[in-house]
């Protein structure tokens, strides 16, 4: 963390992306493979349309 090739970057960017993608349910993954760049995964789960999502506030159905 905190590193940037930005002169105005704070070096958060993967953290950040990384925080959210777990808040949904979700796995980041990171490899990179010397003098090959880098790749990075992201996984969400599958949401089926059909699913009502929740209004904020609102609970579940018992």
């Amino acid at each position: 963390p905190y590193f940037t090739t930005k002169p105005a970057g704070t070096g958060l960017g993967l953290l950040i992306v990384r925080r959210i993608v777990r808040e949904h349910g979700g796995e980041l993954s990171i490899e990179s493979p010397h003098g090959k760049g880098l790749t990075v995964t992201i996984r969400l789960p599958y949401i089926d349309k059909r699913v009502r999502m929740l209004e904020a506030g609102e609970s579940r159905p018992h």
